[in-house]
């Protein structure tokens, strides 16, 4: 009771925490940014929410942490693989009368599941509010070739040890992040990035149908108008030869989740 007392009028209207779970270097920043973009939102980028709320003991503190966070990026830059996820006309750092919040740090949550498949569940009883997650996928040879070309957080140059040991960690989270769909504990939503791109309306619609949300065509203009016109193919930057395509094959795309994709699309 004393919690409850203590908690802040300003949180009385969320519905949902908004999770990610995924892979490095695959659009969730973007997505993640995206979503922080609506009035009723409020996504954190890169948080690491599932380590670091442990250390509140009110959850209202945790939820104005977040914000914080979401304002410090919308005014100095809400960076992330060298890009900058601000988005002209939506309302990063602006969010009021929340019905969403959450955090942007999909590869760290599908990690903290792989050590503890009871993370969601303490978190959101911690939290008091049902979890959504998001799924952000692209090309998995696009993924593996980008993560592939970075060691220790450092641009390296791109070689096939580089490739394997990329493929070999993409592949356990992606394994991992099949369990969890395959499970069915948790309303998730997957979300493609070369869809994204070529069909923008279609897609933000059913995102924020996720989390329900309304967006109007200003939304999505602003949304168009930042976006690239076409999905970067990273996976050309390496010449990939049939034994590592096999590889691909056996370990990452025979996940259902990644069925779809082949090198060439």
């Amino acid at each position: 009771m004393i919690f409850k007392i203590l908690r802040n009028k300003e949180f009385e209207m969320l519905k949902y925490c908004c999770l990610f779970i995924g892979h490095p270097r695959s659009g969730h920043s973007l997505v993640g940014s995206i979503i922080d973009g609506h009035p009723r939102a409020c996504i954190s980028n890169e948080y690491n929410i599932l380590l670091k709320y442990k250390k509140f003991w009110l959850r209202d503190n945790l939820f104005k942490d977040i914000i914080q966070d979401s304002i410090e990026q919308a005014n100095n830059g809400r960076i992330a693989g060298g890009y900058d996820y601000r988005i002209p006309g939506l309302s990063q750092g602006l969010n009021k009368e929340l019905y969403v919040i959450g955090d942007k740090d999909g590869c760290k949550n599908t990690h903290h599941f792989l050590e503890n498949n009871k993370v969601f569940d303490q978190f959101s009883a911690y939290v008091e509010l049902p979890i959504r997650l998001i799924y952000v996928l692209r090309n998995p040879y696009d993924i593996v070739t980008t993560k592939g070309g970075y060691k220790d957080g450092n641009k390296v140059s791109l070689s096939r040890e580089g490739i394997l040991e990329s493929m070999r960690v993409v592949a356990e989270e992606a394994s991992t992040n099949q369990r969890i769909i395959d499970e069915k504990k948790y309303p998730i939503h997957t979300v493609y990035h070369e869809e994204l791109i070529a069909d923008t309306e279609q897609v933000l619609k059913k995102l924020f149908s996720f989390l329900e949300l309304e967006i109007d065509n200003n939304f999505v203009q602003n949304v168009k108008s930042y976006l690239f016109k076409d999905a970067n193919k990273s996976r050309e930057r390496y010449a990939w030869d049939d034994e590592l395509k096999e590889q691909m094959r056996q370990s990452i795309l025979k996940n259902e989740v990644f069925s779809r994709y082949h090198f060439e699309n």
